[in-house]
């Protein structure tokens, strides 16, 4: 049994640490539509987050994870931010 428990505990820390490397893409090199398109999936994942109730709002821990399922960073939350000010502000 316990080897069960190790092969489960690597198996989703290996999951984990390559999770980052897929879902986050570098913004920097990314092009305005692909921004766009992030961004679209990132406020539908926060959408469904608060339309489904799945997490409390200070529970940061709860919305990475339901981040990380639909393949979006959280952490790139602020470097959207700042690309799609950027593309704005092009605009005006």
């Amino acid at each position: 049994m316990s080897r069960f428990i190790q092969v489960i505990i690597f198996s989703s820390a290996l999951l984990l640490s390559s999770m980052r490397a897929i879902a986050s893409p570098e913004i920097d090199n990314m092009s305005d539509a692909e921004v766009s398109e992030y961004a679209i999936l990132m406020s539908d994942v926060l959408e469904r987050i608060y339309s489904e109730q799945l997490c409390q709002a200070s529970d940061d821990t709860c919305v990475r994870f339901e981040f990380a399922r639909s393949g979006v960073a959280y952490d790139d939350k602020e470097a959207v931010k700042k690309r799609l000010l950027i593309m704005l502000g092009s605009i005006y």
